[in-house]
């Protein structure tokens, strides 16, 4: 290699390499640049080591941290993550044919964080009062008392802090204060650092839903009172108002399926609710959702009910009527489809009449005394009800839940019985002159009108013999007859879907006797709901092989698709079809006598498209036993109260193929109907059968089947049961 020699400004000899020679020298530089790159692979190799290997900590270290956390990580990230409850919507209630009964929709509702609230809350309270229409003494009374409830628990107000004080040593106080409540002794520093303030009521719900109005009050009201504020709530909406409500129930912010369907079918109604989880910051507020933190909630199920709206409004509105016409003290009444046991309409009226509380007991008078005088009243017969005074929903359904003796309209039960057991038949003659006798048992009973001695047997229930009836009864055995009745469901309860049916009532079979029966013959000795009385009638509207059986009671549409349902036998076919033809006699009179009243009373004379059957009954109201240390007044010959009844009828039609079953009851027909002889179930529940019947029968499409109607004319011998 050729070699140069140069010289540096400082004299340093530089030489340089000319190309094309070599030396010695440039085999060691070869060499030197070798180690190098392996030195950088080295060091290459170790700084990927540790990167990987520090890779590999941290994504053990986060899974450690996601599903091992320490103890004070877990208390840290909690205080970053929120969740809250999504209210599931309560699911509907409809009637038959899809309206709409009661539904969910949201609003408003107001609360307040009595924490928050300055130490004078008088003001306060008033300015709420005024907002919410709302008491001021109620409302002042809940909150002072959830004030004080803090205060109990160590809460100090504000404005009384020492804010010399440490947090610590607040805290210390608070934890103190808690501690010498239950006995122990005093907090040391570590316990003052790390415990948990003691909870303090920080919710007061003032109002239920809010009304537009009311909202917007609140809202202004909102910058002038820390601590209140407004959330939203689902609020229980029922647009069909009262008109169902003693059916549907109700169910509110504060009151939770109390009452009917909402009560009986909560669990289907009330939907599942869901969650949600959210990241907040520092100051409380909601930043994120979580992944897969949404739960969604599941809706309520829709009850349809086997009611129908308009059924129903045809049934009130004619019962309202005619409880108001016969000056009553209330009255109820059942439309139901015998063939498939579905309740169409039901309603339970009551008025507000001037009635005596309080029966004239006597108290047991001293020896040789006689007890004090019965004195003569109109006295309340419908038991006071002071939860339908706060909503009518909330009131007793009398319907399911008060038995009665129902008179003559039980007459047709015990008349096809005696007639399929062979005891009677229908053109066999009876003598009704004078009372009844078996062997050495004789009773005197009266019929109400006395137009002759003798009657066939289909007469004794066209005119509604009570003589004529016992001296049939009297054909049977004793068990023979009881458990026939039996059979009707009397003494059972229904089953219907909703709350508190009563069980009917029948003289025992070891107290029963001679004069059980007769007396039940003519509906006495015995007691029963509407509801049952309607389903045991029933048996005598449904047709075919189904004729004589009684249908499953229920307020919910069925699932047989309006076909019959199959029931229970109750008497032969051919009995409850043949009972049809003298309670369509019983109809025709009944409307022959309301048309002549209603001639009398210069009324337009009502005509009719549907014939119908059925049977009026008018009974008297037992009065009990005495309270203790009372007994009956002098001159009350009988258990009953004079002059007070239930009136009542029950009809199905068309009489060829029934679709429908209507009872009524009118309770107590006031004193001037009573003097005027008009109180009878023909005179005051009869025309609100007819009036429901024809109405309900158009509705539903039924073909009329009274092709003229014939002059009204009266016949003296139609009886006023």
């Amino acid at each position: 290699m050729t070699s140069r020699h140069a010289h540096s400004h400082d004299g340093t000899t530089l030489f340089e390499q000319v190309p094309g020679t070599h030396d010695d020298g440039d085999i060691s530089h070869d060499k030197q640049a070798a180690c190098i790159d392996t030195r950088i692979n080295r060091i290459s190799r170790v700084i990927g080591i540790v990167f990987a290997a520090g890779l590999i900590a941290v994504i053990g270290r986060v899974a450690q941290l996601q599903y091992r956390p320490p103890a004070q990580l877990q208390t840290l990230s909690l205080q970053t993550i929120s969740g809250r409850p999504v209210t599931a919507a309560r699911g509907d209630i409809i009637d038959r044919r899809g309206r709409l009964i009661a539904t969910t929709r949201l609003g408003h509702a107001a609360f307040l964080d009595p924490t928050l609230l300055p130490k004078d809350v008088d003001p306060v309270v008033m300015m709420l009062a005024d907002a919410l229409d709302i008491e001021p003494d109620a409302l002042g009374e809940t909150i002072h008392e959830k004030i004080a409830e803090n205060i109990s628990r160590g809460w100090i107000h504000p404005d009384d802090v020492d804010n010399s004080r440490s947090a610590d040593e607040i805290r210390r106080e608070l934890i103190d204060a808690v501690k010498s409540q239950v006995g122990l002794g005093r907090s040391t520093n570590d316990e003052a650092a790390t415990a948990d303030s003691p909870h303090f009521n920080q919710y007061i719900r003032l109002t239920g839903a809010l009304t537009p109005e009311q909202t917007e009050r609140v809202r202004a009201l909102r910058k002038d009172i820390p601590g209140l504020g407004i959330e939203t709530i689902g609020v229980r909406e029922y647009p069909t108002g009262d008109l169902v409500a003693n059916i549907v129930g109700l169910r509110g912010v504060d009151i939770n399926g109390t009452v009917g369907i909402e009560r009986v079918m909560d669990k289907k109604l009330t939907g599942a609710d869901g969650h949600v989880r959210y990241v907040r910051d520092a100051a409380r507020r909601p930043l994120w959702i979580a992944p897969n933190a949404l739960e969604r909630a599941q809706r309520g199920s829709t009850v349809r009910l086997s009611i129908d709206v308009e059924i129903q409004r045809i049934a009130h509105e004619h019962l309202a009527s005619g409880v108001e016409y016969a000056d009553a003290a209330g009255g109820r009444i059942i439309v139901l489809d015998p063939h498939t046991g579905e309740v169409l309409a039901m309603d339970d009226v009551v008025r507000d009449i001037d009635v005596v509380d309080e029966f004239c007991w006597s108290d047991k008078p001293v020896p040789g005394f006689r007890p004090t005088p019965f004195v003569p009243a109109r006295y309340r017969l419908i038991e006071k009800d002071p939860l339908r005074e706060l909503h009518p929903a909330l009131g007793r359904n009398r319907n399911l839940t008060e038995t009665y003796e129902p008179g003559s309209i039980f007459k047709p039960i015990v008349w096809a019985i005696v007639t399929d057991h062979g005891g009677m038949k229908p053109d066999q003659m009876v003598d009704v002159s004078n009372g009844v006798r078996k062997g050495d048992f004789f009773r005197a009973i009266n019929d109400v009108s006395k137009t002759r001695n003798e009657r066939s047997w289909y007469d004794v229930l066209v005119y509604s013999s009570n003589v004529g009836m016992a001296i049939g009864a009297l054909e049977l055995e004793f068990t023979e007859l009881r458990d026939a009745i039996l059979k009707f469901g009397i003494r059972e309860e229904t089953g219907i879907e909703l709350p508190g049916e009563v069980k009917g009532m029948l003289t025992s079979r070891r107290n029963w006797s001679y004069y059980s029966q007769t007396a039940v013959s003519f509906g006495q000795e015995v007691g029963v709901t509407p509801i049952q009385m309607i389903r045991a009638f029933s048996a005598f509207a449904r047709s075919g092989d189904l004729a004589g059986t009684i249908p499953d009671i229920t307020v919910l549409t069925t699932d047989h698709g309006g076909f019959p349902t199959q029931g229970k036998r109750a008497v032969g076919a051919d009995a409850a079809i043949l009972t049809r033809g003298p309670m369509a006699e019983v109809a025709k009179n009944m409307e022959k006598k309301l048309a002549t009243r209603q001639k009398l009373d210069n009324e337009p004379v009502e005509t009719w498209h549907y014939t119908m059957f059925g049977k009026s009954g008018t009974a008297e109201v037992a009065i009990g036993a005495p309270p203790e240390g009372k007994v009956k007044p002098d001159g009350l010959a009988k258990g009953y109260y004079p002059n007070q009844y239930i009136s009542s009828f029950v009809a199905a039609g068309p009489v060829e193929e029934p679709r429908i079953v209507v009872l009524v009851l009118i309770d107590d027909p006031g004193p001037k109907m009573v003097k005027a002889v008009r109180y009878y179930g023909s005179d005051v529940a009869g025309p609100v059968v007819r009036r429901v019947m024809e109405d309900t029968l158009a509705y539903l499409g039924t073909m009329p089947n009274i092709i003229e109607e014939a002059e009204p004319k009266q016949i003296a011998s139609s009886q006023p049961q």
